[in-house]
């Protein structure tokens, strides 16, 4: 688990003259915190040198979240008038101090667009993890088919043209569009 090394001998001796056994400790253990440890030894002595222990230190530093369960992909909708999004598919993680990763978006689109970049932000309030990159995927809403067909009329030679009128189908709830009805120019 950690090691130990002995300096200092003369004479050829090594540390086949120090009797006992060296024990190592350290206040870490597996769950805790991020930061530094000291590593103390103890547990030798000699007739022929004086001991002195000098203290180790053990570094934790932050783990990353494993996030190989995370997809984030491209997604294309047909345009419906709703707010259209993209979002992450998998389980968030956990640590094991039980803390899970949170995810945020940018803003998705309801309007016709071609590839939007969407971004998804992770966080956590954990502070012995890394906070994970962000993905980003790319939304596309395609228009809507939209009919504007002119309903039959009839009239008498000679007469006026008749109001003409249409019928709209495809719009989605209070959305609208613009046009203009005519006929061929050169008929009476």
């Amino acid at each position: 688990r950690y090691g130990y090394s002995f300096t200092g001998f003369v004479n050829g001796d090594d540390e086949t003259v120090l009797t006992g056994e060296v024990t190592l400790s350290c206040g870490y253990s597996v769950g805790s915190d991020v930061g530094e440890y000291v590593i103390d030894a103890s547990g030798v002595s000699s007739d022929d040198y004086d001991i002195t222990y000098d203290l180790g230190k053990l570094t934790v530093v932050k783990a990353d979240y494993d996030m190989s369960g995370i997809t984030f992909t491209d997604r294309s909708y047909e345009y419906d008038g709703t707010v259209r999004n993209i979002a992450i598919s998998g389980t968030l993680p956990t640590g094991i101090d039980g803390e899970q990763v949170s995810v945020s978006y940018s803003a998705g689109s309801k309007d016709v667009v071609y590839r939007k970049e969407i971004v998804a932000t992770f966080s956590t309030d954990s502070d012995n993890y890394n906070i994970p990159a962000p993905m980003k995927a790319y939304l596309t809403v395609y228009g809507k088919e939209v009919v504007v067909s002119a309903e039959p009329k009839s009239k008498f030679y000679g007469d006026n043209d008749p109001e003409f009128t249409t019928t709209v189908t495809g719009l989605i709830g209070d959305d609208t569009i613009d046009y203009e009805v005519q006929r061929e120019q050169g008929e009476t």
